[in-house]
């Protein structure tokens, strides 16, 4: 059985653990990869060789269009234009959705990166922070 506990530290300890690990201009100012460069070609093929079973695994996640108490704003789909409605002399047609979601909540999904989340001034893209 997993079991999570909260465990507090002090700002120091924060700060201390945040410069242990942290990779603010690791790959110069300029990058925008960040610790994605540490997926090299090499790291490719090493996870690729584990490969036992041909399957893929979705982690696809419903997205919730009714409002709730944990989902005040749900997600919503407008349909633009239905593939239906095509004039029949257009060269193509297709349907045309316009999707809104909130993503930041609980009950959607996170469409995000760690760089929403900021530390002394900077976040994971930035490296112009004062320490």
């Amino acid at each position: 059985m997993v079991t999570s506990k909260n465990v507090v530290v002090s700002v120091k300890e924060f700060e201390e653990i945040f410069e242990s690990i942290n990779n603010w201009g690791r790959w110069g100012a300029d990058n925008e990869r960040g610790a994605l460069n540490l997926i090299t070609p090499d790291k490719i093929r090493q996870s690729g060789a584990t490969i036992k079973a041909g399957r893929t695994i979705s982690c696809a996640a419903p997205m919730p269009t009714t409002p709730d108490v944990d989902n005040p704003t749900p997600v919503m789909n407008l349909m633009l234009r239905a593939a239906d409605m095509t004039p029949s002399d257009a060269p193509f047609g297709g349907n045309v959705d316009y999707l809104m979601t909130p993503v930041h909540g609980p009950a959607n999904t996170h469409i995000d990166a760690f760089c929403h989340i900021i530390f002394k001034g900077g976040d994971c893209f930035h490296t112009n922070v004062d320490n």
